[in-house]
């Protein structure tokens, strides 16, 4: 599960909740999306892989999206560490 979040303009936060807690009836490889701002609840998504590796792409896809948006990571279980890309300004070189 990854929970990340931003201010929008006027303010208000923004969440995007992320996880694969609901198994699809479809496949084995889902993840369900929920945008919410404030405190009203979001809808949720479900998407639906046909394997771990193209689940795995699309996540790394989205949260950089959302990175990218201005969403910083408010907490993540059952993922080591953060997901969240460095800005190659704090990438070392290896």
């Amino acid at each position: 599960m990854v929970t990340l979040f931003k201010a929008d303009i006027t303010g208000r936060l923004r969440f995007c909740i992320i996880h694969d807690l609901q198994r699809s009836l479809l496949g084995s490889f889902a993840l369900t999306v929920a945008n919410s701002i404030g405190e009203k609840t979001g809808k949720d998504v479900m998407h639906v892989f046909g394997s771990d590796r193209e689940r795995t792409f699309w996540l790394n896809r989205l949260i950089l999206r959302k990175q990218k948006a201005g969403y910083r990571e408010l907490y993540s279980y059952g993922i080591g560490g953060s997901v969240l890309v460095k800005p190659r300004s704090d990438r070392r070189a290896g």
